[in-house]
């Protein structure tokens, strides 16, 4: 059966996924930081994209910080 359906247990909730852009910035940061399956951040440590993309989220809502977490079900 084709057709449209909208999926939210893949985390592109937003679509941004096919988008040109998107796909050159996946580009940019595979060939920075590489690829693999890495444990969550509490087990792995802090990278430096987790801060950028912090940093940023904060300053796009004006807050002073933000936190990324690996689920969202654990917002609250």
């Amino acid at each position: 059966m084709a057709g449209r359906f909208v999926s939210f247990a893949n985390y592109d909730y937003l679509g941004l996924r096919p988008t040109p852009w998107s796909k050159r910035r996946r580009a940019v940061a595979l060939e920075k930081f590489g690829i693999g399956a890495l444990g969550s951040r509490l087990v792995g440590g802090q990278r430096s994209p987790h801060r950028s993309l912090e940093t940023g989220l904060a300053k796009f809502l004006g807050v002073e910080d933000a936190l990324t977490l690996v689920s969202g079900y654990l917002t609250m």
